[in-house]
């Protein structure tokens, strides 16, 4: 059997996360999971979040969770894939978008 979470939000990136997604890792790989999807929140009041920054820093800053993860999960025998939790501008619906390169 794979072990999958995939909707995980990291500290780094979304404000509704609140573990640090290095330590993330480690609790999913302690708890014999093969692998997580990090699918923080790109949405207008993330980007809002980000005044004065150009695209790439706000990218940076959107993947910043997902990189500690995928760094971490090396060590850990932990996949973690990226993905995002998408809500479109003027709507209240979530959308969980895998396979991002």
């Amino acid at each position: 059997m794979f072990k999958v979470d995939a909707h995980v939000h990291t500290a780094e990136s979304s404000a509704c996360g609140k573990t640090p997604a290095e330590a993330m890792v480690r609790l999913y790989a302690d708890a014999g999971y093969d692998a997580i999807a990090v699918t923080d929140h790109y949405c207008e009041s993330f980007f809002a979040r980000c005044p004065g920054l150009d695209w790439a820093a706000q990218a940076d800053r959107l993947l910043r969770g997902y990189r500690v993860a995928a760094e971490a999960g090396l060590g850990a025998g932990l996949e973690v894939l990226l993905g995002v939790e998408l809500t479109p501008a003027g709507q209240r619906n979530d959308y969980l978008i895998y396979g991002l390169t």
